[in-house]
């Protein structure tokens, strides 16, 4: 029985090779036609052109690290770059893209023949399935592939996405920083407060003790070195506070222009 098996299957083999022979006619003049009827329809397609923008993203980090904390090492979360994919495919993102190019009118032109401007929505529909985003393999690049008949309008389009889309990083940013130095001048002012209640208490220590800050005869002395240190400190503190102030409007004005 073992033997069998393999002779049976040799000899189906044989018959399906006798039939193909016996109508290779046939054979050949459908797959002849079959290429002739798939290069023709081919030609007949428009021309499609496929551009591409890169783009780095990376996860945003205190580019100014305004109290100088060390050991907050650099935290991967995977959930990031795609959450940034979505986000560039996004309506918030396309909406603005066919605003800014106009692509309501210009495909108005192409699309109605009476070249009144498309409906927003539609224009979204078109621009959605023109564009493709993906990343790139181990890296923190992103592809954004715009596919036209139109190789410039390609191009225009698919580096008006990447534009929009640093555009609304910048502006996140921007707005996280802005809060930031908020709250830190409304700390320093809080620190201000306590700093100058300290002074007026020290002041009125040294009026009750009778302290003479310039060491004159018969007053009461007191360490000088530690009241020195103790307002160089004081000063220290107040200018670390307003340089950190500084610094962060600095880094905000450099990424505004």
């Amino acid at each position: 029985m073992p033997d069998k098996e393999p002779q049976e299957i040799g000899l189906h083999f044989l018959d399906y090779w006798r039939v193909i022979r016996s109508r290779k006619e046939i054979v050949l003049a459908v797959a002849l036609l079959v290429i002739i009827t798939v290069t023709a329809w081919t030609m007949t397609l428009p021309r499609m052109y496929e551009t591409e923008a890169k783009i780095s993203i990376k996860e945003d980090q205190a580019d100014v690290d305004v109290f100088e904390r060390s050991g907050m090492g650099f935290s991967y979360n995977p959930f990031f770059l795609r959450t940034q994919l979505e986000i560039i495919g996004s309506r918030q993102i396309l909406y603005k893209v066919i605003e800014n190019l106009n692509l309501c009118k210009e495909w108005g032109k192409k699309i109605n023949e009476d070249k009144t401007p498309i409906g927003r929505g539609l224009a979204f529909a078109i621009l959605t399935g023109a564009l493709r985003v993906q990343p790139s393999r181990d890296t923190s690049l992103i592809s954004i592939i715009v596919r036209m008949e139109d190789g410039n309008e390609a191009a225009l389009v698919a580096n008006e996405v990447a534009k929009v889309y640093r555009e609304h990083r910048l502006g996140e940013k921007r707005s996280t920083m802005m809060r930031g130095v908020e709250a830190l001048e409304s700390e320093l002012e809080k620190q201000q407060e306590k700093v100058s209640k300290a002074e007026e208490e020290l002041e009125r220590v040294r009026k009750e003790l009778n302290i003479s800050t310039m060491g004159g005869p018969g007053a009461v002395t007191i360490d000088k070195m530690k009241l020195s240190a103790m307002q160089a400190d004081l000063v220290a503190a107040r200018v670390d506070m307003y340089r950190r102030v500084n610094k962060c409007k600095r880094s905000l004005r450099g990424e505004h222009h």
